[in-house]
This record gives C-alpha cells, structure tokens and sequence, in this order.
C-alpha cells in the first residue's frame, strides 16, 4: 500500500461541507453535551424516530430541533437521517484510516 495515502486527508467533501459538519459537531457538545462524533441534525433523528421505533420517550426539545433542521435544510428530503447515516458513516471511515495506519506502522 502507497504510505502517502494514509496521511491523505480521508474527507474529500468541500471545506464549507466540513466546517459546516464541525460547527454542529462543536454545538452539540459545547450546547447539548452530547458526543463529538455527532451533528445536531443526526442526533435529533436518533432522538426522535429512532427512540421512538424501539417505544422510548422522546423528548419536544428532539422533536422541536428534528423539525427544525428538517425545515433549516428543506432542500435535502429527509435531512435528518441522512445526517444519521453520515455520521455513521465518517466515523466508520475514520475508524478504517485509522485501522490501515496501524497495518502499515506494523502495529
């Protein structure tokens, strides 16, 4: 495997896709103290329709901030659980970057 690819920036989405996925990452923890893997919008999604299909309690502040972003990013049908499934899916990539780097380091 070429070694300079693991030192390659993984997230090859634009800047202002990933300034805007850290700036929800950092209101989420720094406002909702929740987990810095996670934006605001696939949160509100696990808060509310997930919770809800296993028959928890879901709170009017999740369903208040999943109607919101819903509404915030109307052009993107079902905005709060593609957020779900991307953040999902980055910490899956990352995990794997992180996974080849130790390969190739012998680790």
């Amino acid at each position: 495997m070429d070694k300079q690819v693991l030192f390659d920036r993984w997230d090859k989405r634009s800047y202002l896709i990933r300034l805007g996925d850290a700036t929800s990452q950092w209101f989420n923890v720094a406002l909702l103290n929740g987990m810095p893997d996670e934006s605001i919008s696939g949160r509100s999604y696990l808060n509310t329709t997930i919770r809800e299909e296993i028959g928890g309690y879901v709170k009017n502040r999740w369903i208040f901030l999943n109607w919101a972003a819903n509404l915030l990013f109307f052009r993107q049908k079902n905005h709060t659980q593609l957020a779900y499934y991307e953040d999902i899916q980055r910490s899956a990539h990352r995990a794997r970057h992180i996974q080849l780097s130790m390969k190739a380091r012998g680790n």
